[in-house]
């Protein structure tokens, strides 16, 4: 708004009735700026914690059940039944009396159990998590009745059943396992591209707060004229405030380095299926860390409407005084 002179005022609109009108005004760009300002910050925190509470974790327990699956079967599978003294393969016999692979396999699936308490993906997805399960418990069937026929001094229905659950390793259960790595990249790539992180979602707090700026000086430049006041001094904290509000939406722009970053390692990670010949890389202690710091608030959930009902009332002061003002001086 551009005031050029006071007639121009008294003579469009009485100055009570433009006082209320600006004061509206001034009302709603603040509220539509809180608004905006809480949708971007509580939108992108909400990404940020996604990554933090549920793919982080994800990608830890697939990488540590892959590794134990990988360390036990060469053991069984590679087993020997009568070992010589000169053979470096270890004895089926103690190996499958020592129960070992029992511990490793419900460790699997209780690790696994709860990364289906996880909420990624939808139902089908978590379905993946139990058709593993199921798979391990199939796996461990197999063993089992190796461990029941080298008692009974069977030795080629031994070898039988561990090379058919080293085959289901190393096939169905390795598929499925990449699946479910698949299903937590779509994830991450969902929260990595979340609307709320992106740069244009400033607009939907920056364009109002420029605007309730801009009327904010228009508003001081036109009581100036029409009351000889050099300034308002609650429009100008409100002014001040409203300027703490953008600084405050501003936030995911400031932290968006480690959002990036973690989203960026953790794709390297999930991008790469698991194979039989290699160790799964889990997410680093570095990366953990980096993950929890990219979900600070600073409590802006609570300090933006603070500051928002702080700017009201100022502004609401700052006119009141002018309409009190003006109706002393027309008596």
């Amino acid at each position: 708004m551009v005031i050029r002179s006071r007639q121009r005022f008294r003579a469009n609109v009485p100055t009570p009735q433009l006082l209320r009108r600006l004061r509206a005004a001034l009302i709603g760009v603040v509220v539509v700026t809180v608004v905006g300002c809480l949708g971007v910050v509580l939108g992108a925190r909400a990404a940020a914690v996604a990554v933090d509470e549920k793919v982080v974790p994800a990608t830890a327990a697939i990488s540590a059940i892959w590794n134990s699956l990988r360390a036990t079967d060469p053991q069984l599978s590679g087993c020997a039944l009568d070992p010589a003294p000169d053979v470096q393969r270890p004895d089926c016999g103690a190996l499958l009396a020592s129960g070992r692979y029992r511990i490793v396999l419900a460790n699997v699936v209780q690790q696994l159990a709860g990364l289906a308490e996880r909420t990624i993906g939808d139902v089908t997805d978590r379905q993946s998590i139990q058709t593993v399960q199921g798979y391990l418990i199939r796996y461990l069937g197999l063993v089992e009745q190796a461990h029941y026929y080298l008692g009974q001094n069977r030795p080629l229905l031994v070898e039988a059943y561990l090379d058919y659950a080293s085959g289901l390793l190393r096939g169905s259960i390795l598929l499925s396992l990449n699946e479910v790595r698949a299903d937590i990249a779509a994830e991450l790539g969902d929260q990595r591209t979340s609307p709320w992180r992106s740069p244009w979602m400033a607009l939907a707090w920056l364009v109002p707060l420029l605007s309730g700026l801009g009327l904010l000086a228009a508003t001081q430049r036109y009581l100036m004229i029409r009351f000889n006041r050099r300034i308002n001094w609650p429009l100008a904290t409100a002014t001040v405030g409203l300027i703490a509000l953008g600084i405050g939406a501003g936030q995911p722009l400031w932290d968006s380095a480690d959002f990036g970053h973690v989203t960026r390692q953790l794709h390297e990670l999930l991008r790469i299926d698991l194979a039989i010949d290699a160790t799964a890389r889990p997410p680093g202690d570095g990366l953990i860390a980096t993950a929890s710091s990219a979900t600070r608030s600073f409590h802006l959930e609570y300090i933006v409407p603070m500051i928002a009902v702080t700017v009201l009332a100022l502004v609401v002061v700052g006119f009141q005084h002018r309409l009190d003002e003006y109706r002393l001086r027309s008596r």
